[in-house]
């Protein structure tokens, strides 16, 4: 049996994929947006490994950036041809790492990746580096046993996905709107869980807020003269809450099942005790159910926000630092959905299920243009963490469930 066949050779591509999650690791691919100089070494590693694959086309859709010494972002396709032309399958990842924060957290060099009880160690493991591995690998396996490939595979390398996607998928979603047809599928290898068995259908959107509030500056000990800008904080965070009940609406398939409204990072203000600051900043990250739009969102802190300021005398200015729209969810019953679903249950066994998110990835941008996706991965969960680490066995399973979904019609 061919699947059979296909799911033993990823097995015995073990050693190999091991060997290129830490190649890839080994990498800096981090956005000058946090000091790095960008994807160019990856997006090289990775068109050498699609012409070692045999990809009938290899197309790039560099955008132009300054900022980074080769002067572009790479974004990359691999094109494997199938029998019908007329659609295609897509597997997107992201070429970007999060920055390692701290290093005294980490065991080891974040970019010196090591194996530990089956696990490969360093940053990028897990995210994105597991899948963009078992996507090689996935269509390696189908071209050594010569498998018909119902459509063409196309495997898209992105840049710029942890810094907002504004070199990456904005930049070709802006610039070659005709990219994508509703007729193709799209899997993106993010979100995931440990068991491997959901789906990702839907996302809520993500909004950062900043607030800037000015008042007036004094010393502790007369603060009648001045106009408190922290107390300004307490009061308009406490304020924001109502949030909550204005938007209440609720959708089992998210953990939480509401949308959230979250005070974060705060600015420091003054350098000493016994000053009355007069300027404070603030964050607030929300993530909003789709059947909530941003807009009537920013409405409603906006006019929190003012009766704030007038109840205060004080100057508070609201804007946005992030944002990501979701205005659907991926039908349960589309063809991609269905065909990820029997994969999975092949692979491990069991039946999975839809979910949704609260974590912004790849799949809201081709969701928000109509297109039907399916997020599914098997993680730790370690990405974006000190010792952040992929499991081996979770990229065997992942490139095996790639195999098998390229080969359904």
């Amino acid at each position: 049996m061919i699947e059979k066949k296909i799911l033993d050779a990823i097995e015995d591509f073990r050693e190999d994929i091991t060997d290129d999650i830490i190649e890839l690791s080994s990498i800096h691919p981090l956005s000058p947006d946090v000091g790095g100089d960008g994807e160019w070494e990856k997006g090289e590693w990775i068109k050498e490994k699609l012409k070692d694959l045999g990809a009938d086309d290899i197309i790039e859709l560099n955008a132009p950036d300054l900022e980074v010494s080769s002067g572009y972002r790479p974004n990359i396709i691999g094109t494997f041809k199938g029998k019908n032309k007329n659609r295609k399958i897509w597997l997107l990842t992201h070429l970007d790492v999060e920055p390692v924060g701290d290093l005294s957290l980490w065991d080891g060099d974040p970019f010196d990746p090591y194996i530990s009880e089956g696990r490969v160690f360093g940053r990028g493991t897990e995210d994105n580096n597991q899948d963009i591995t078992a996507a090689l690998y996935a269509v390696k396996a189908l071209k050594e046993f010569k498998v018909e490939i119902p459509y063409d595979i196309n495997l898209v390398f992105l840049s710029d996905e942890e810094s907002g996607s504004k070199k990456g998928m904005r930049y070709i979603l802006n610039n070659y709107p005709n990219l994508f047809s509703a007729d193709d599928y799209y899997i993106v290898p993010d979100g995931g869980t440990p068991d491997g068995l959901k789906i990702e259908i839907a996302e809520k959107g993500v909004i950062w807020f900043k607030f800037h509030i000015k008042g007036k500056a004094t010393h502790s000990s007369t603060p009648h003269l001045g106009k408190n800008t922290l107390k300004v904080c307490a009061k308009l965070i406490q304020e924001l809450r109502e949030l909550e009940k204005t938007f209440p609406f609720q959708d089992s398939i998210f953990d939480p099942p509401y949308s959230t409204f979250e005070p974060t990072l705060k600015e420091k203000n003054i350098p000493n005790v016994n000053m009355i600051p007069g300027n404070d900043v603030f964050y607030m990250d929300i993530r909003v159910l789709p059947e909530y739009s941003n807009k009537e969102i920013e409405e409603e802190v906006k006019r929190i926000s003012k009766k704030v300021e007038e109840d205060e005398g004080v100057k508070i200015f609201v804007s946005k630092v992030l944002e990501i729209r979701t205005e659907r969810k991926t039908p349960e019953n589309s063809k991609i959905v269905k065909n990820l679903k029997q994969s999975i249950k092949t692979v491990l066994k069991k039946e999975p299920k839809v979910t949704g998110i609260g974590v912004a990835t790849l799949a809201s941008f081709l969701r928000n243009i109509g297109l039907n996706v399916a997020v599914w991965r098997k993680i730790n969960k370690t990405a974006h963490k000190p010792n952040e680490y992929c499991v081996i066995n979770n990229a065997i399973i992942d490139a095996q469930v790639f195999a098998l979904t390229f080969i359904k019609e």
